[in-house]
């Protein structure tokens, strides 16, 4: 044994076990119902529960085990103790089949549920309990008769001084320190319940050291007694004979199994003729029974435990017999399931909760629940639902409660109930906002910060306003960062803010905050305030813990010079005064940016720096795209952020072809995805009606500075079809009758171009895909394929394959369920169930999905780059879609040869490509004047003009630009104004 002991557990199993260890520990497994296993809140634990614990055990550890909790085997293992045999020697022998290995087996021994230490002895050499291997018997005698019980001990160790006990109920009984208790004239006195307890002197530990023997139970019948009859003297004879009766049988005790039968008898004698009656009680009350003796019970239940006795009636004189009681076994392994166990539960501080159990069992018998808390003594409550008030609980760790059902009465076996996890959430200020006291055309900023558990939890921040103090708050839109930034402070921003912090179940209300606005004057003169332009705006960093980084401000004023001031959390940083940042630790930074005359001021992004998880992988000579979609992009929270969010969108709607139809709702599509996007921090580029080398062009420019780790979005709104399993993107110079595939551009073509970048790629294709049988198929050189096998690009189609799209006048089905999801914080590989469960409430069209992007993506991740990132890269691509979306400012122009009158221009982009020009001729010398337009003339040089008829002098107009390039539509624009003036 001490050579097995120190062996190598890992290396042996069950199997390598000596057969006669084995006995060793299945006499001991046996024994743990009677050697004082004791649960951790004190209560006697039960084979049956034993056998469960150990197996549920070994189940955790490896899940080939956990089968033999089925209820038929269980059911064998109670067959084995049932018949005196050894129930967890038949487990053993199943485990050593199965091949466990000792260093499970020991693991599991030594587990606080199952802490058998006598039988992990066996493997350990340690001292070993004593074993009994011959039980004493129950004995049924006559009074006088001799009475002998004998208990057989084998002890590996000190058998010699093993010393024994015999116990009659819970008295130790004199003179009985062997192992043979005898009796030589057995008497009345001497029935009763037996047990012999051995002990081990040389073992320490008690719960070792002692072991008990079976109850038995010693009954003696008492002589039977002939009738007695009283004699009657003479002087007696005028009083009538009085008659003893004799009970010649008295009932007996009976245990029985529930569901089983049950009789007691008693008989008595008396003189020859006279009637004899039996009437039966039940704890002292009267129950119904027969008139010979026999009190018989056919099917046992609770209900009929208790004491019982007899009472013989003969003549005018009663006797009563001995009171016995019925005891119902009942078979407890399965008797009590529990229906609903208690569920973990997320409360506030100082909420009440109220945690529930409910259990039946098959005999309808009252049960007992009893609450516990781990690590604690002692039951917490006694009712089948506990509740509690959630006040003391430690922030950082959850209450873990169980309920433990019982039969009440019986002896002590209980199920136990699962965990229930109580975790308080919990949620705080750590920062709070303060009073601004600012100036008209100054940026004003109020800055919160929450806190909250579970730790990691999601929260949002919302910013109200009210014009008075205890006024009706008003939320103020695009407010949901946890700093508010008023670029130009005016009259009407004054007033007080508050600030709301919430996560999933509750939000808290920051203190209100007065925010006010002063004039700032110079010698009693107004100081004109100039204007200050940002070149290079600090941008938020995902780094490792403890890595140095350095954020960039650049800023140039109209007719000053500017200086910085660097910010984090709301808090100024002394000494950090220079475009340049560098320093170490997390959170908000941003750069007030002030001219030296103070008069302007202007307030620069803010840069979030977050902890991110993980090293990125360098860029190798080969396969630089696979490595690039490897890299970690995900902060420590759990949280992925993106590099960066762009958006290309691309509107056909007016065809050429005049047997094409004129799609209406297309530009309000766009508009209103455009508006979505740009809310989600997407840099969005918005096209409307391209040709075929248009859309090329554009696709490609979108494509050429995207990199990994950022989200390309692209979206078509148009006519479209399906050819080949590959949806085909009409432009508005494609020639009908037919339909070519060259001529229009295919969906294999859109994610080539992406997945080629390494960007994270998501399409939406809002169009038909009806496939039309006069449509020419693709050339093999035309008709383009998934090149690119990645998890990193995903397609949704507005309908199936075979299906039309569908819209109204304000605009298409799939767009209108696209918003609205995109308004919801939706899983990117959500999205198309999400799209078809909103649209399912407007008609029967239902998305279509082809491949997949993994994790917890959204489109509302933040916008972050890592340290190693090529930033030169992704600063181009910011620079192509602010020159996209920039339009001209305005000019004022003298028309040639009429002194009288000015021309004066505004612009606005409605898409990228399409400028909207307002045009309003003034009157120089009070002149009153009237502008007709010639519409036609003005449509045949490429501008849609609103109306022909205009008042005011003003009248506005429409030029689409075929180019991206916003450099070509100022062009296109000036040729319209020559052409003006000379009309």
């Amino acid at each position: 044994l001490t050579k097995m002991a120190q062996s190598n557990y890992s290396q042996r199993s069950l199997s390598d076990v000596t057969q006669e260890q084995i006995k060793q520990i299945a006499a001991y497994l046996d024994q743990m119902p009677l050697c004082e296993l004791v649960d951790q809140d004190g209560s006697d634990s039960m084979s049956d529960e034993y056998w469960r614990k150990l197996i549920k055990r070994l189940g955790k550890i490896d899940r080939k085990y956990i089968n033999l909790l089925d209820k038929s085997y269980i059911r064998s293992l109670e067959k084995e103790a049932w018949e005196l045999k050894s129930p967890s020697l038949k487990l053993l022998a199943t485990l050593q089949s199965r091949g466990l290995q000792l260093e499970v087996f020991r693991s599991c021994l030594e587990h606080k549920e199952v802490n058998c230490v006598s039988a992990l002895d066996v493997l350990t050499n340690d001292m070993q309990s004593p074993i009994i291997v011959t039980q004493p018997e129950d004995c049924d005698l006559d009074v006088g008769s001799v009475l002998k019980l004998h208990c057989k001990v084998q002890s590996t160790q000190c058998t010699s001084s093993l010393q024994y006990q015999w116990f009659k109920g819970q008295e130790p009984l004199a003179k009985s320190k062997d192992s043979t208790y005898s009796v030589q004239q057995v008497e009345l006195s001497h029935a009763g319940q037996y047990t012999c307890r051995v002990r081990n002197p040389c073992i320490i530990d008690p719960k070792r050291a002692f072991v008990f023997s079976r109850t038995v139970q010693v009954t003696v019948r008492p002589p039977p007694r002939a009738p007695i009859q009283e004699t009657i003297h003479p002087s007696e004879a005028s009083e009538p004979p009085v008659v003893e009766v004799v009970i010649t049988t008295q009932p007996k005790s009976v245990n029985t199994q529930y569901g089983s039968g049950a009789i007691f008898t008693c008989r008595a004698e008396g003189l020859p003729g006279q009637a004899i009656t039996y009437e039966w009680y039940k704890d002292a009350k009267k129950i119904p029974s027969d008139t010979i003796g026999d009190l018989s019970l056919p099917e046992v239940t609770c209900d009929n435990e208790g004491q019982y006795h007899c009472v013989v009636s003969y003549g005018s004189r009663n006797i009563e017999s001995d009171r016995v009681k019925l005891c119902v076994e009942l078979d407890e392994t399965d008797c009590i399931e529990i229906t609903a166990h208690p569920k973990d539960v997320q409360v506030k501080v100082n909420e009440t909760i109220t945690l529930r159990c409910v259990a039946h069992n098959k005999y309808n018998k009252e049960l007992v629940y009893q609450w516990f808390k781990d690590k604690c003594k002692g039951q917490v409550a006694g009712s089948s639902e506990f509740t509690l008030l959630a006040l003391h609980f430690k922030r950082d760790t959850p209450c873990k409660y169980y309920c433990r059902v019982s039969l009440k009465g019986c002896n002590g076996k209980f199920v136990k109930s699962e965990h229930a996890k109580v975790t308080v959430k919990v949620l705080w200020f750590t920062v709070e906002p303060q009073d601004v006291d600012g100036c008209v055309g100054k940026p004003a900023i109020l800055y919160c910060r929450a806190s909250g558990l579970p730790a990691g939890k999601e929260i949002t921040y919302l910013w109200l306003k009210s014009s008075t103090l205890g006024g009706a708050p008003t939320p103020l839109p695009y407010s949901s960062s946890d700093t508010l930034i008023i670029q130009n402070l005016k009259d009407s921003d004054c007033g007080y803010y508050i600030c709301q912090a919430s996560d999933e179940s509750q939000f808290i209300s920051s203190r209100s905050v007065h925010v006010t606005a002063k004039i700032q004057y110079d010698s009693d003169e107004e100081k004109k305030i100039p204007v200050i332009r940002f070149i290079k705006q600090p941008y938020s960093l995902a780094v490792e813990e403890g890595k140095h980084f350095s954020l960039v401000c650049k800023a140039v004023a109209s007719s000053d010079d500017v200086c910085y001031q660097w910010y984090k959390e709301g808090a100024m940083l002394p000494g950090e005064n220079k475009e340049h940042l560098h320093t170490v630790g997390f959170g908000p930074y941003y750069c007030v940016v002030k001219t030296k005359n103070a008069y302007g001021c202007a307030l620069s992004y803010i840069a979030r720096v977050s902890e991110c998880i993980g090293k990125p992988i360098q860029n190798s000579t080969e396969g630089v795209h696979v490595l690039e979609a490897e890299r970690s992009f995900m902060l420590k929270e759990g949280v992925p952020f993106a590099q960066e969010k762009v958006a290309l969108l691309i509107g056909n709607g007016h065809y050429m072809c005049k047997d094409i139809e004129t799609l209406k709702a297309v530009e309000s599509d766009i508009r209103n995805l455009h508006t979505t996007l740009t809310a989600l921090e997407f840099k969005v580029i918005s096209l409307v009606n391209l040709k075929y080398d248009e859309m090329i062009k554009a696709l490609d420019q979108f494509c050429m500075h995207l990199q990994s780790g950022v989200y390309a979005l692209f979206y078509y709104s148009g006519h479209g079809f399906s050819c080949n399993n590959a949806t085909y993107l009409i432009p508005i110079d494609a020639k009908n009758n037919p339909l070519k595939c060259c001529d229009c551009i295919s969906s294999h073509t859109i994610e080539n171009h992406i997945k080629g970048t390494g960007a994270i790629g998501i399409a939406l294709l809002d169009c038909c895909k009806v496939s039309d049988k006069s449509t020419l198929p693709p050339s093999s050189s035309d008709a383009g394929s998934s090149t690119v096998n990645s998890s990193t690009y995903i397609e949704i189609s507005a309908c199936n394959d075979g299906f039309r799209a569908f819209a109204d006048e304000n605009g298409s089905m799939f767009n209108k369920a696209l918003v609205q999801c995109l308004k919801n914080k939706v899983k990117v590989h959500d999205l198309d169930h999400m799209i078809a469960k909103e649209m399912r409430l407007q008609c029967s069209q239902r998305p279509h999905r082809t491949g997949t992007i993994h994790g917890d993506m959204t489109l509302h991740d933040p916008i972050m780059r890592l340290l190693d990132s090529d930033t030169e890269k992704i600063d181009l691509l910011l620079q192509q879609y602010s020159k996209a979306n920039s339009v001209p400012d305005p000019v004022s122009l003298n028309i040639e040869g009429e002194p009288y009158l000015q021309l004066v221009l505004s612009f606005s982009a409605e898409f990228c490509n399409v400028l909207k020009v307002k045009a309003k001729i003034l009157p120089l010398a009070g002149k009153n004047i009237s502008v007709v337009v010639d519409k036609e003339f003005m449509k045949s040089q490429g501008v849609d003009v609103s109306s022909d008829q205009v008042s005011d002098g003003t009248f506005s107009f429409k030029i689409q630009s075929i180019p991206v390039s916003i450099l070509r539509v100022i062009m296109c624009l000036l040729n319209v104004v020559i052409c003006f003036c000379g009309h």
